[in-house]
């Protein structure tokens, strides 16, 4: 059911939208999804259907897609925009590491083992982070 607040100025009704609605229009604007299929930058396969990941704002440090074997340390690299999946079955192609410190899994491609593409903490099964600028949008 909605309501409406009305009020008249100079002969013309003005219906302004009550605060509910106000805020559920809000929402629904800031809600963006992957428009483009998500890609491997190495092998091109797709990982995510567009449709799927919605848009977020997730700082995160990935271990670099490509390591230098000198180093004893593995080198990272801050990511600061990423797609949401909320459903691991959503994925078109994408495989997980072993769990990483009892705590979190990397993704990535399950064709060419490109990546890490993305993340996933273990204790939460709703949320599954594909970094915007690890993959190719297609």
């Amino acid at each position: 059911v909605r309501s409406h607040t009305m009020s008249s100025t100079n002969d013309v009704d003005v219906v302004e939208p009550d605060e509910t609605e106000a805020e559920s229009a809000v929402a629904v604007e800031e809600v963006k999804m992957n428009d483009k299929d998500l890609v491997c930058k190495f092998c091109g396969s797709t990982i995510l259907k567009a449709g799927v990941g919605s848009h977020t704002q997730r700082e995160y440090d990935l271990p670099k897609m490509t390591q230098d074997k000198r180093r004893a340390e593995t080198e990272t690299d801050s990511v600061a925009e990423a797609w949401l999946v909320t459903d691991m079955f959503h994925f078109h192609n994408v495989g997980f590491t072993k769990t990483v410190d009892t705590t979190l899994k990397y993704l990535a491609c399950a064709d060419c083992d490109g990546g890490p593409v993305g993340w996933h903490h273990v204790s939460n099964t709703k949320e599954f982070f594909v970094a915007k600028d690890r993959v190719d949008h297609k």
